[in-house]
């Protein structure tokens, strides 16, 4: 019975990297970072122009993908088991970076 168990079970899923100690260390810094930088653009997007509080409002998704995956990395010392989240690909994560980084550049 195992054997058709295991026979069965998909051969894309790919095991999650291991994170070592001293990049872990730097993920509870990033997170910090990022925490405090959420913070920071939610007092900030008062006292700005309207276009800015867009541009921080649209930021929020990147830097809560960067921080869930250094939270990852730090606490549970493995990379997510899906690294796009909140994004639904790794296409749709790459167009969001792309029109993020064009807006800070040509804004």
């Amino acid at each position: 019975m195992e054997s058709t168990a295991t026979e069965m079970q998909s051969h894309k899923v790919k095991p999650r990297t291991t994170v070592r100690w001293p990049f872990r260390i730097l993920a509870v810094l990033v997170v910090l970072v990022g925490g405090v930088a959420i913070v920071g653009e939610v007092f900030a997007g008062s006292s700005h122009q309207e276009f800015s509080r867009w541009q921080l409002l649209a930021s929020l998704p990147g830097v809560l993908w960067i921080v869930r995956l250094a939270w990852c990395a730090a606490a549970q010392g493995k990379s997510p088991s899906n690294p796009c989240w909140p994004f639904s690909s790794d296409r749709v994560l790459f167009c969001y970076m792309a029109v993020w980084i064009a807006t800070y550049f040509f804004a």
